[in-house]
């Protein structure tokens, strides 16, 4: 997927959401701030037993966090971002 902003796949852009994926594979993804998520204002992003892989962006590879965003992996593997 390729954004010309924020968050190619996940972009938590509103107060306090929360997001949770599990299982999952993001692969070859881009935006200019965060290849996959972008959170911010409180926003959290949970993601359990997932692989990221060469993903880009110009700021912030797999995530970018802004005003007090959340990003909370576990048990993933990240792979040339």
């Amino acid at each position: 997927m390729f954004s010309i902003g924020s968050g190619s796949v996940v972009l938590a852009n509103y107060k306090e959401n929360t997001i949770t994926i599990s299982n999952s594979t993001f692969k070859n993804n881009y935006a200019i701030l965060g290849g996959v998520f972008y959170a911010q204002f409180s926003s959290i992003i949970e993601c359990s037993n997932c692989t990221f892989e060469n993903n880009f962006a110009m700021r912030g590879g797999v995530a970018f966090m802004n005003s007090n965003g959340v990003l909370r992996l576990t048990n993933s593997t990240l792979i040339g971002n």
